[in-house]
């Protein structure tokens, strides 16, 4: 019986999933992943502030931060609004200073995240193009720019999905099922935007593409249940905060961005898989593709 099992097993759409999960080495890209996008944290909020506050008022940067609280575990959101709270009690001289500090700290921690998953991207995917450092540095640049319009335009979003939600709610009179609701909208919408990422030419040519609704709608999925259930742990075993303080904090976010970090390439991994099955290729040897491209494994 075992020994049909592993036949059967062997070549399935699972099989060549954990093959590619091994071979790209997913756990360590998204380690590297979660931490640069950790350090990319501040900067990346002093920003928004600031935008916030010279296109409205400091009102507007409370207000989305405000919208995104409900998706973010605790810590997190926390972490956002005293951030915020400290960036609009400087004087406007300082603040100046401060933003040109940040933007440049920003192109060293957020490019640094971008270039890290776009390596990512393009090692899943195969991409046969070779990326330079100003290819590098450009299309990070370029993913920098709609990511923070992105925000925005993602808060507004959010405020339209939680209105409709509440009408919803109130006219069937369950508030109960207001999150849930809230959740499985926000989780369609982040279906499209993940796949408009895997698609995104900033990658390079894809000879596995990696762009595709079912990766999009498992990582989209799982980075909700993984938030959800992140949530719920930190709020009932609030262990790290207890033993170690504000280090514990800092545990907390990070663990929650490795996670999403793993969702995230699990999706682009299963679009590939998914990819060679259909076109009937066979996946890479391990290591053919680290040959392939040794300028972007050393860089």
């Amino acid at each position: 019986m075992f020994e049909t099992l592993r036949r059967r097993f062997e070549g399935s759409f699972l099989h060549q999933l954990i093959e590619g999960y091994s071979e790209n080495d997913i756990p360590t890209r998204a380690a590297a992943l979660s931490m640069y996008s950790m350090l990319s944290v501040f900067p990346f909020v002093a920003m928004l502030v600031w935008v916030s506050t010279i296109s409205g008022s400091p009102r507007e940067a409370h207000l989305w931060a405000a919208r995104f609280s409900i998706f973010l575990p605790p810590d997190f959101a926390e972490l956002i609004r005293h951030e915020i709270d400290y960036r609009l009690t400087l004087p406007t001289n300082q603040s100046w200073y401060l933003l040109a500090f940040h933007i440049s700290l920003l192109v060293f921690s957020a490019g640094a995240a971008l270039r890290s998953l776009l390596f990512s991207f393009r090692e899943i995917s195969e991409a046969d193009d070779v990326m330079g450092l100003s290819a590098i540095v450009w299309r990070s640049i370029l993913f920098v720019i709609p990511i923070i319009v992105f925000v925005f335009l993602a808060s507004m979003i959010v405020a339209v999905v939680s209105f409709i939600t509440i009408k919803i709610t109130a006219l069937l009179q369950s508030p109960w099922l207001l999150s849930p609701i809230l959740w499985i909208l926000m989780t369609t919408i982040l279906v499209g935007v993940l796949n408009g990422v895997y698609a995104s030419g900033l990658i390079g040519h894809q000879v596995v593409p990696i762009h595709g609704w079912l990766g999009a709608g498992v990582a989209a999925s799982m980075i909700s249940i993984v938030t959800i259930g992140l949530t719920m742990y930190f709020e009932f075993n609030p262990v790290n905060r207890e033993w170690y303080g504000s280090p514990g904090f800092i545990i907390n976010v990070l663990l929650w961005f490795y996670a999403c970090s793993s969702c995230l390439l699990m999706g682009a991994q299963i679009n590939a898989v998914w990819s060679e099955r259909v076109s009937g290729r066979n996946p890479s040897p391990s290591g053919a593709n680290s040959q392939a491209h040794p300028a972007e494994d050393i860089a």
